[in-house]
């Protein structure tokens, strides 16, 4: 976890935590002497490291703080996300060329009525479109679901989610995302120009290959070696 340190905080903000520490007459220091009173109650923790209480040294560097049946303390003016929201809603994200993420929230409403409809699965409808050439497919989840890993088929062009379910033998979109633009891959557009140079295809895999010499896992990596050596042989 990678905290704050104390001096960054603003003059609010410490006399906020000074009140928390029970510090008297808070209210009247000035900046300067609020670092210090904090800091001398960090560093007098820091002193007895084996009844230090983690929950305060927090504020004043960085921690592995690993006890997490312990309440930290909070920091001021921040909230805990909420579990879900109340609307309905779906997002898609990059994670790499070959995967995105998916999340969503349905609204209490919507789930309500979804319930009374006796559904208990919706469909992620995943739709790619590259120039003239479009495609899609749907991928099956419950109404408990609120992510999901998405396989990207193509590289390039453009992709976008819809939330659906089935009502009366006709799909309902409870709702569709943004569109999101996939990678362009240079290579699998030009396999040629890799293949009939061989430098070139020895830089390429350098950047790719680690210092023992193992060629980095991916899909899209493999993709282009198979059409480099494709175009090599033919």
């Amino acid at each position: 976890m990678i905290l704050i340190k104390i001096d960054s905080l603003s003059t609010q903000e410490l006399r906020n935590i000074a009140e928390r520490e029970g510090i008297e007459e808070y209210a009247t220091l000035d900046r300067d002497d609020l670092i210090q009173v904090l800091r001398e109650i960090y560093e007098e923790d820091d002193d007895v490291a084996d009844n230090a209480d983690v929950n305060r040294r927090f504020l004043y560097g960085i921690t592995d703080y690993r006890e997490i049946d312990k309440d930290v303390v909070e920091l001021p003016g921040v909230e805990e996300l909420p579990e879900s929201y109340p609307c309905t809603e779906i997002h898609l994200l990059y994670k790499n060329p070959n995967w995105a993420y998916c999340y969503w929230s349905i609204s209490p409403q919507d789930l309500a009525r979804l319930e009374s409809m006796g559904k208990s699965e919706l469909r992620l409808r995943v739709s790619v479109t590259k120039g003239d050439k479009s495609e899609s497919f749907d991928i099956p989840v419950s109404l408990e679901d609120r992510e999901w890993t998405v396989s990207l088929p193509d590289h390039g062009g453009n992709c976008h989610v819809s939330l659906i379910v089935d009502s009366e033998g006709e799909d309902l979109e409870l709702a569709h995302s943004a569109s999101l633009s996939l990678i362009e891959s240079y290579w699998l557009e030009h396999p040629d120009e890799i293949a009939e140079n061989d430098n070139l295809f020895k830089i390429y895999l350098s950047l790719l290959t680690s210092k023992e010499g193992v060629l980095a896992e991916s899909p899209l990596v493999d993709e282009i070696l198979a059409y480099a050596e494709e175009n090599r042989n033919g």
